[in-house]
């Protein structure tokens, strides 16, 4: 079944220190996006470091973007991670635990309908992160 990562409807809060992302640089204006090879690029030593949850792309856009719309990071997170799925596997998880295991099909529709996921894990009906195929656990 093809990985599906875009909902039907499109889509903030600081970055987590917790991943580093306070020390990325902006480099686009804070009215405007990234490309989703930057994003992916921004975040790669944060993502080949350890497990990444989705959250956390939407969480970076918003400190290099603030002005822009939620709808608008959601989208471009979601092309992101689509463009990983040869090196990462996408995980459900717990929190603080982490990972826990891979996304199931019907989780994976879940993922595809749901924006809070990306953005807001406190309101989220599934916490999942990335990551790296081979580390499962």
């Amino acid at each position: 079944m093809p990985l599906l990562l875009f909902s039907a409807q499109p889509g903030g809060r600081p970055a987590s220190p917790a991943f580093g992302n306070a020390r990325h640089t902006p480099v686009v204006a804070p009215s405007e996006l990234p490309s989703a090879e930057r994003l992916v690029f921004v975040l790669t030593e944060d993502l080949r470091a350890d497990d990444f949850p989705l959250w956390e792309f939407v969480w970076t856009l918003n400190t290099m973007a603030p002005s822009v719309a939620l709808a608008d990071k959601v989208r471009l997170a979601r092309r992101a991670v689509s463009m990983l799925t040869d090196e990462y596997e996408l995980w459900r998880g717990e929190w603080p635990g982490g990972p826990t295991a891979p996304l199931s099909d019907d989780a994976t529709r879940l993922l595809a309908a749901d924006d809070a996921a990306w953005h807001d894990p406190e309101k989220a009906a599934l916490l999942v992160w990335l990551r790296q195929v081979g580390q499962g656990g």
